[in-house]
């Protein structure tokens, strides 16, 4: 059963509330929950914070399911409920894990003002439902608890991309999880891990300075808000034949990818990047004056570098015939491989954002998920087709050395496998796209993977399981020695333990 939504992401203006008092919000008045049992409430606050002595409660009661009374509304038994206070950072992600019995509920929002000195506050929140298969330990938040390294600060989605108007990328500090990247694609709010990544160009919001060599279109530094919402974003105005300002040669050699976040002045614009050298690359994204993210792929054989925006004809290299272009640009990035991920931005040197890390010592998770087993819903930010063609192992969980479910490339075919105690137990065929939600059932004890949400190669496989060996610490999107890193979305930062 999927998670149902119980709070879409939304802002919440707190005015007027006197000190000490408590305001109660009918959301939704009849919520179904037919075939749901063990379940556990996710509450996240996304952005802003909450005032000393405040706290808001999202709160669960029974629903009567023919009484159309109003005031039925509140009249149910308290069930379950979730609360943040001014001790949840922003992000941050409560769970609550309750046996749902019902057929229906009745959700609110239930803030208590501070004692005194009561502050008018804004805060953003979502909340889910999240059904699981077993009752008691079930699950595992990731948004909190175990060990978590990332020593940089990295970005990550607050809601489908904008204008630039509002930021729709967030800065998570050094050593923060980002645990509430929600990208508006249909996707609950999620734990975003990735592996290590450079940005070889310099100064990514400085397109003038060293590194960069002026182009023959116009140059506008700090013209328009940027994705995260600073005004940073640059102007190029190119008319047809003239191209923008360009890094020759900063990147790697083999496989190379060139991305840049990019809008239209006004109207639309058929914006060009070109990924240079030995082959060039050029890629063309028609967009509005909502930024999308531009990329050209390739492997080349001299050091890469990019032209951030190209109006001449380069047909011949993948791209367009000549073009006019007047763009917004911002945060360029050239790193090694075959997909980008998360902006890095830089100044006068090349900058490397090291993998996310998350490990729980024993005792702090399910000892069920050794046995019963795991069940995993993740989106990863790449395709099968390039974990394949990158040659990746990605380990989304492992237990000690020996015990992990990976989804990897295996004699240049994409796999989800399940390895017990060093040995291969199961291993399925599977294909997806970037960003395409996938469940993985895993029970070591079983022998089994089960595959849902792909492309292809759903279903079930089973051989000769054993349980996962005890006593050892649990990795999540990476393996023991801090290698094999996943990159993607751990959807509702949760990991639940398997029937």
């Amino acid at each position: 059963m999927r998670s149902i939504r119980l709070l879409e992401h939304s802002d919440f203006d707190f005015l007027g509330i006197g000190a000490g008092l408590t305001l109660t919000i009918p959301l939704r008045q009849k919520v179904k929950l037919a075939g749901y049992g063990s379940c556990v409430v996710v509450f996240r606050l996304h952005q802003a914070s909450i005032p000393d002595g405040a706290s808001v409660q999202l709160v669960l009661r029974q629903a009567a399911p023919t009484d159309e009374d109003p005031a039925a509304f509140f009249r149910g038994n308290t069930i379950a409920l979730a609360q943040l206070d001014s001790s949840s950072p922003a992000p941050s992600v409560v769970t609550t894990s309750t046996n749902l019995l019902v057929e229906y509920v009745a959700v609110f929002l239930v803030v208590t003002q501070a004692p005194s000195a009561p502050n008018a506050f804004r805060v953003t929140l979502s909340a889910d439902l999240v059904p699981c298969d077993t009752v008691g330990p079930f699950a595992l938040n990731l948004a909190w608890g175990g060990t978590f390294t990332r020593a940089l600060a990295a970005f990550y989605f607050t809601q489908a991309p904008t204008t630039g108007a509002s930021a729709f990328l967030k800065s998570a500090a050094s050593g923060v999880r980002r645990s509430a990247d929600t990208r508006g694609d249909g996707i609950p709010a999620s734990l975003l891990m990735e592996k290590s990544a450079t940005n070889y160009l310099l100064n990514s919001r400085a397109m003038n300075s060293t590194g960069w060599t002026a182009g023959t279109g116009t140059l506008t530094l700090n013209a328009a808000n940027g994705p995260d919402g600073a005004a940073a974003a640059a102007q190029e105005n190119a008319a047809s034949g003239q191209y923008g300002p360009w890094a020759q040669n900063p990147g790697p050699t083999g496989n190379v990818v060139a991305s840049i976040w990019v809008r239209a002045v006004s109207g639309t614009a058929s914006h060009q990047i070109q990924l240079l050298n030995s082959p060039a690359v050029a890629r063309v994204l028609s967009v509005g004056t909502t930024y999308g993210r531009n990329l050209a792929q390739g492997n080349v054989s001299a050091a890469a570098g990019m032209i951030t925006l190209d109006a001449r004809d380069e047909t011949a290299n993948g791209g367009q015939v000549a073009t006019a272009q007047n763009c917004y640009l911002d945060m360029p990035q050239l790193e090694a491989g075959l997909y980008p991920t998360s902006p890095i931005t830089t100044t006068s040197a090349s900058v490397t954002r090291p993998a996310d890390k998350l490990s729980y010592a024993v005792g702090t998770y399910p000892t069920g998920f050794l046995t019963s087993g795991v069940v995993i819903d993740f989106a990863p930010d790449a395709s099968s087709a390039q974990i394949v063609s990158a040659n990746e192992d990605w380990r989304l969980v492992q237990v000690g050395a020996n015990d992990y479910v990976r989804i990897r490339n295996n004699g240049g075919i994409c796999r989800a496998e399940l390895v017990c105690g060093g040995s291969l137990v199961v291993s399925m065929t599977i294909t997806f796209s970037g960003a395409q939600r996938l469940t993985i059932r895993a029970r070591p004890s079983a022998g089994s993977l089960k595959v849902s949400g792909a492309t292809t190669g759903n279903g079930t496989s089973t051989g000769t399981g054993a349980a996962w060996a005890s006593g050892s610490t649990l990795y999540v999107g990476g393996d023991d020695n801090g290698n094999n890193n996943a990159t993607g979305r751990f959807v509702n930062a949760t990991i639940e333990q398997a029937a």
